[in-house]
Parts: structure tokens; C-alpha cells; sequence
């Protein structure tokens, strides 16, 4: 929560309470945040290293689709690094 807070996508609303998720609210509407914001706030990164999965597409609808896509594309770019590219 700290990471998101310190990249403005969410505040503390009620100080004495930090421990509870219920007291942390969104900076901006939801649709205005981004997978790439909240990456970017908590230094996390996307896995390619497998082909999307049948489950992984049940479990994340519409987000997954475009995910799905990311993670084919950047296989196939990845693909095409050798290592005596590197």
C-alpha cells in the first residue's frame, strides 16, 4: 500500500488505521488507472517466460485478452534475441 500511496494512486483516508485495506481509497476513477501505473509503483513486472494459460484467461475476462496478446508479442520479439545479439 505504501508504494501505491507514495505513487499517488491511492491515500490514506483514516490514519489511525493503516493495517486496514478499507481505509485506503483511489486517487483517480478505476478506469483511469492503469496495469502500467501500478506496475511502474511497485517495481513489479509482467511474466513471458510461459504462454498464456486456458486459466489465466477464465480468471482475468477482457484484461486478459489484451495480456494475452502482450504476452505473445513479447515472446516472439524475445524469440528473435540471440545470444549472440546480447
Amino acid at each position: 500500500m505504501c508504494q501505491l500511496t507514495e505513487a499517488g494512486l491511492i491515500y490514506l483516508a483514516d490514519k489511525d488505521n493503516p493495517q486496514n485495506v478499507q481505509s485506503y481509497y483511489l486517487v483517480k476513477e478505476a478506469a483511469d488507472i492503469a496495469l502500467l501505473d501500478i506496475l511502474e509503483a511497485t517495481g513489479e513486472h509482467l511474466n513471458c517466460n510461459h504462454p498464456t494459460t486456458e486459466e489465466f484467461y477464465s480468471r482475468y475476462g477482457r484484461a486478459a485478452q489484451k495480456l494475452g496478446v502482450v504476452n505473445h508479442m513479447t515472446r516472439l520479439y524475445l524469440e528473435e534475441i540471440k545470444l549472440l545479439d546480447l
